[in-house]
C-alpha cells in the first residue's frame, strides 16, 4: 500500500515537472529571440559607427559626426527595447523593424544634409577661389599700374631734366633768380625778410651757394646773377628778418626771360599754422608777385625762425597757374599799349 502511494505520488511529481518545463520553454524561447534581435540592434550601431569613422579618416572634406543624429537614434532604440524586455515584454522582429525603420528614416535625413552641406562648400570653395582670383588680378592691375606710373614719372622727369638742361646752356651768362618779398605797403602781418641764403643743387647736390643774399628793402624784389652752372632745385633760406618774421611772396628763376620756376612746385620747412596760410607754400610760383589780400599769393613760416624752400624746377608745372600769368602779362601789355595811346 504504501509502494503503490509513492509511485503515485512520483508519478504526480514528473508530471508537474514536465508541465512546468513545457510551460518554461515558449518564455525562454521568446526571451532568447527578443535578446537575439537586441544584439543584432547593437551590431548595427557598431557598424554605422565603424563606416562613419572610417569615411572621417579619408580626404572627404564633409566630416560625419557620430555621436549624433543616428547614432542618437540607435541608442534611443536600444534603451526602447531593454526596457521592454527587461519588463517580460515583447521584441521581436515586428519590433526591430519599425525602429530600424525610424533609424533609416534619421540616417536619410543625415545623408539629406551632408549632399547639401557638400554641395554648399563647394560653392563656398568655387566662390572664394574666384573672389581670389579676382584679388589677385586687382593686386597685379595695381602693381602693373603703379609700374606704368612710375616709369611715365621717370621718363617725363627725364625728358624734364633735358629740356631744362637745354635752356640752361642755351641762356649762359643769362641766368638769373628775383626774390619778391612781402610788400611793405600791403603790410602783411608785419613781417619782412632782410637776407637770404640761396643754393643751387643739381640731382640732391649743391652745386653753387651764396651765403649772403641781402634783399632790396627800399623795394619789393631783389635780383641775384646766377653761375653758368646746370642744376634742377633751387633752395633759399630766411636768415634775417624786420618784425615778427621773415617771408616771401615770390620766386622767378630765370634763363633769358622765361620763368623757369612759374608753377613748379615747392617744398618748405615752416609755415604758420594760420588757417589762411596752410596751402601756400607753392605761392611762391604762382606768379602774383605783390600780393594784397592776407592769405593769398606768398609764403610765411612761423614766426622768428630761419626756414627754407626748395622749388624743384623737374617737377610737373600747374598749368592754371601758367595760364593765369600769361593772361596777367597779356593784360599788363595791353594796359602798357592803352596808356600809350595819346588822349585829347
Amino acid at each position: 500500500m504504501n509502494a503503490k502511494r509513492i509511485s503515485v505520488f512520483v508519478l504526480v511529481l514528473v508530471t508537474a515537472i514536465s508541465r512546468c518545463s513545457a510551460w518554461q520553454e515558449p518564455a525562454k524561447q521568446e526571451s532568447t529571440t527578443a535578446n537575439h534581435f537586441l544584439e543584432s540592434l547593437k551590431r548595427s550601431r557598431q557598424a554605422h559607427l565603424r563606416i562613419t569613422e572610417t569615411i572621417n579618416k579619408g580626404d572627404n572634406p564633409t566630416k560625419l559626426d557620430p555621436d549624433k543624429l543616428v547614432l542618437r537614434a540607435y541608442d534611443k532604440a536600444i534603451a526602447s527595447a531593454e526596457k521592454i524586455i527587461a519588463a517580460g515584454g515583447t521584441y521581436g522582429q515586428k519590433e526591430v523593424t519599425a525602429d530600424q525603420e525610424r533609424i533609416n528614416d534619421v540616417s536619410q535625413r543625415v545623408r539629406e544634409n551632408y549632399v547639401n552641406a557638400a554641395k554648399t562648400q563647394v560653392a563656398d570653395a568655387r566662390r572664394e577661389a574666384t573672389e581670389t582670383y579676382e584679388r589677385a588680378v586687382a593686386e597685379a592691375m595695381k602693381k602693373r599700374a603703379a609700374t606704368l606710373g612710375d616709369s611715365e614719372a621717370t621718363y617725363q622727369r627725364s625728358v624734364a631734366q633735358s629740356n631744362l638742361t637745354l635752356r640752361l646752356k642755351r641762356n649762359a651768362g643769362k641766368l638769373g633768380i628775383v626774390v619778391w618779398n612781402l610788400p611793405a605797403r600791403a603790410k602783411l602781418h608785419d613781417r619782412s625778410t632782410v637776407a637770404v641764403k640761396i643754393e643751387l643743387l643739381q640731382q640732391g647736390r649743391v652745386v653753387w651757394t651764396n651765403q649772403l643774399a641781402r634783399l632790396n628793402r627800399r623795394g619789393d624784389n631783389s635780383a641775384f646773377r646766377l653761375p653758368n652752372v646746370l642744376f634742377d632745385k633751387v633752395r633759399i633760406e630766411t636768415t634775417r628778418w624786420a618784425g615778427s618774421g621773415s617771408g616771401l611772396a615770390e620766386v622767378e628763376v630765370y634763363a633769358g626771360t622765361e620763368n623757369l620756376a612759374l608753377g613748379r612746385p615747392c617744398e618748405v620747412s615752416s609755415i604758420e599754422t594760420l588757417p589762411t596760410h596752410l596751402d601756400d607754400r607753392d605761392a611762391l610760383t604762382d606768379g602774383v608777385t605783390q600780393p594784397t589780400e592776407a592769405g593769398e599769393g606768398y609764403w610765411i613760416p612761423e614766426e622768428k625762425t630761419k626756414a627754407t624752400v626748395t622749388i624743384d624746377l623737374l617737377g610737373a608745372a600747374n598749368q592754371e597757374i601758367i595760364d593765369a600769368a600769361k593772361a596777367r602779362a597779356a593784360e599788363a601789355q595791353a594796359a602798357k599799349i592803352r596808356a600809350a595811346i595819346p588822349t585829347r
